[in-house]
């Protein structure tokens, strides 16, 4: 909040303190500023770069077709996006269907049946499964060692899934970049060296995709204090 000495009453005669205090309210203007506007701005990077991802290659394929080839990359971007909302609509509308379901149940076994294929189609749809089911992705918010011991990063537990290594446990972790959650690292870390945060997963998604700035006031809290202090011993 900005604030004026001489509107409350508080007059200030030293000129120095008064241009320092000009100076805090422009700096808080501008941070207020940012981060107003940072969220507006990734919207839309993310927006244009899956138009440009999807609308641009079908758009360079129906420039192809006759009479569609002289109208402006923007506009054939456009009619892409369209033509894939249309599709991806009609192909759940059929597959909701009892003859869709039909048609995609044979499809699948004929795609599976294939050498190459099979195991893109396989894995394209177990990543596609975990994305979109009801059961979520990311299953718990934890504190890791990363990328080295003394730094600490918020990953999250992918699998229920465990490896055992020579009688220690393994435990399957995403860590995310920052600002794009999407990219990150894939690791394999040991039980004992994983800290559950009390947070859930989507607010945790928050911390990383603004660095830090929305976290709360307290920090990050762990479940257990006794889970740290029973790894700590084992270090």
């Amino acid at each position: 909040m900005k604030i004026d000495p001489e509107k409350i009453g508080i007059k200030v005669k030293n000129p120095e303190f008064r241009v320092e205090l000009k100076k805090a309210n422009i700096q808080q203007n501008l941070v207020t500023g940012l981060i107003a506007l940072t969220p507006i701005f990734l919207t839309i990077y993310v927006l244009i770069f899956l138009l440009n991802l999807v609308g641009g290659s079908l758009g360079d394929l129906l420039a192809i077709f006759p009479g569609l080839g002289s109208l402006p990359k923007s506009v054939l971007t456009l009619i892409a996006v369209f033509l894939v909302f249309l599709l991806t609509y009609a192909m759940g509308v059929l597959t909701r269907s009892f003859v869709g379901a039909k048609i995609l149940s044979y499809s699948e076994n004929l795609l599976t049946r294939l050498p190459i294929i099979r195991k893109i189609y396989i894995a394209s749809k177990q990543l596609t499964n975990a994305l979109f089911s009801e059961k979520a992705a990311f299953r718990k918010a934890v504190l890791v060692q990363f990328p080295r011991k003394g730094f600490f990063a918020i990953g999250f537990i992918t699998s229920d899934v465990t490896v055992e290594v020579e009688g220690v446990r393994y435990k399957n972790v995403f860590i995310p970049t920052t600002p794009n959650p999407t990219s990150g690292f894939y690791l394999m870390i040991p039980e004992n060296e994983i800290q559950y945060l009390t947070i859930p997963p989507d607010e945790a998604i928050k911390i990383i995709m603004s660095g830090g700035i929305i976290l709360k006031h307290g920090g990050l809290r762990i479940e257990d204090a006794t889970v740290t202090r029973k790894s700590e011993k084992t270090d």
